[in-house]
């Protein structure tokens, strides 16, 4: 098609029509799974419960909240949670993206959520699954009721972002096992 875009955090890729022409943003990085990206730790529920509230607490994470996911489907099409816990975006972009299009080259802020579950898999095994419930950019401003509104388009998420989820939630795990290592 001719026309790429350069990812620097986040990888994303959206084609649209625009007039007769076609208009494409392209990314290099994988596309997330539709059932999300997974791992399973060597630690009881429990203490993954424990560090993925104390890996996300008070923002630390891009500014993004951790609330339960039980009440929150009006944030995407046919999804229903029953459990686990939602992050959300509220003040930055976990990325950017440099894309060059129908108007040139333009940097693009990528935000997702993310729905966190866990299930015991044995005493001492936690699976954690990590999927993008909603991924979006923000294409520029408009005039809304309240002033300025940030335009956003959606995007497919990619796994780059899910997989950093998981990566924070491990850190956090191996910090609260030195931390224990030391007390003893």
């Amino acid at each position: 098609m001719g026309c790429r875009g350069r990812l620097r955090s986040s990888g994303w890729r959206n084609i649209y029509r625009v007039g007769n022409r076609r208009s494409c943003r392209d990314a290099h990085l994988p596309l997330a799974d539709p059932n999300g990206t997974e791992k399973v730790v060597a630690v009881s529920e429990p203490q993954v419960l424990t560090a993925i509230s104390n890996a996300f607490r008070l923002f630390r994470y891009h500014d993004m909240m951790l609330p339960d996911a039980v009440g929150s489907d009006y944030m995407a099409v046919n999804w229903s949670p029953t459990n686990g816990s939602v992050l959300l975006p509220t003040l930055s972009a976990l990325g950017t993206v440099s894309t060059r299009g129908i108007i040139g080259t333009r940097r693009l802020e990528y935000l997702a959520t993310f729905h966190i579950t866990t299930a015991p898999v044995s005493t001492n095994a936690t699976r954690v699954n990590v999927r993008t419930v909603a991924a979006k950019v923000l294409d520029g401003i408009t005039l809304g009721h309240g002033g300025t509104v940030a335009n956003t388009v959606n995007v497919r998420p990619i796994r780059l972002e899910e997989d950093n989820v998981l990566r924070v939630i491990e850190l956090e795990l191996n910090s609260e096992k030195t931390r224990s290592d030391k007390a003893k």
